[in-house]
């Protein structure tokens, strides 16, 4: 142990240069630039001061950033809204339904007839609820435009649907209430009136989670290019402003002289040259 500290202690100055050498080829690596130098410089709205310019090899046209944000703000705008309709929540609504009616019966509050009657005028408000879909409160604000269309799932089956055409709350009440008044007496009116508003329960839910993701998907199909220039084709004469798409051609043009540096192939190369 001793011989190797006396070792350490006779070479620390060789040790030393070696390390201060490591440390400084790696920071002239980290620190130079890692892309060619493009030998034309221009700016919006100047005068192009350069002989004509011809491409040089085949390249693509770049979209700007503020084009692809556009673009990515037309898709949420414009992006349907997904909802999920429950059918299990009909048939729990029934369910109970039918209890509620049957243990009337058992207290001897309501008749044979009469419990076939409050079941058929029930069910058949119920199938009318739920024909459309009633909307959970949570979800109610999530269109700001009623008139717009959303993307309705029940099962395997997805269709369009007017958003005005899914039932809120008080809209449910005013059904229940309509289709009682005209078939029963003001007990039976009042009773199936509760039944209804107590069993009765929202089965349609804004579908945030899957909505995201088809919007996620769309954006991902975006393209980042707007055409392609073939070599040799003229980009710009003498005394043109550089503006507009000549702009947008030159900048994909300096983009992609600087990357064509930095290919896989002479990586190790240029690094090892650093």
């Amino acid at each position: 142990m001793s011989n190797i500290v006396n070792k350490l202690y006779q070479n620390h100055t060789i040790i030393y240069k070696v390390i201060l050498f490591l440390i400084t080829s790696v920071a002239i690596v980290y620190l130079f630039p890692k892309g060619g130098q493009f030998k034309y410089d221009f700016n919006n709205g100047q005068l192009w001061k350069y002989d004509n310019l011809y491409a040089p090899f085949d390249f693509a046209v770049q979209k700007s950033e503020a084009e692809v944000n556009i673009e990515k703000k037309q898709i949420d705008v414009n992006a349907k809204l997904y909802f999920n309709y429950d059918s299990s929540i009909v048939d729990e609504v029934k369910s109970t339904f039918e209890r509620r009616v049957t243990s009337l019966l058992l207290t001897d509050l309501l008749k044979v007839e009469e419990k076939e009657s409050f079941n058929k005028i029930g069910l058949n408000i119920i199938d009318k609820v739920y024909k459309n879909g009633y909307l959970e409160v949570v979800s109610e604000n999530s269109v700001s435009n009623k008139d717009e269309l959303v993307t309705l799932k029940k099962g395997n089956v997805v269709k369009d649907v007017p958003f005005k055409s899914l039932y809120n709350g008080n809209e449910v009440l005013n059904i229940i209430a309509k289709n009682v008044e005209n078939h029963s007496n003001d007990y039976q009116r009042k009773q199936i009136f509760k039944m209804l508003s107590d069993v009765i329960k929202p089965n349609i839910t804004y579908d945030s989670a899957f909505t995201e993701k088809v919007i996620d998907n769309e954006i991902k199909k975006i393209s980042y290019t707007k055409g392609k220039v073939s070599s040799g084709e003229l980009i710009i004469l003498k005394g043109d402003i550089v503006e507009g798409k000549k702009l947008a051609v030159l900048s994909s043009l300096k983009s992609e002289s600087e990357s064509k540096v930095w290919t896989e192939s002479n990586y190790n190369w240029i690094i090892l040259g650093y």
